[in-house]
């Protein structure tokens, strides 16, 4: 179950982009943490 801090970073960083790209950094960033 992911905490409500990486769903806040998700929407975060879809706020600031709408680029299909967004959701594999975000998936890169997750796997790194």
């Amino acid at each position: 179950m992911e905490s409500e801090d990486v769903i806040r970073g998700r929407r975060s960083i879809r706020a600031y982009t709408t680029e299909p790209v967004a959701d594999d950094l975000v998936r890169d960033i997750l796997d790194q943490a």
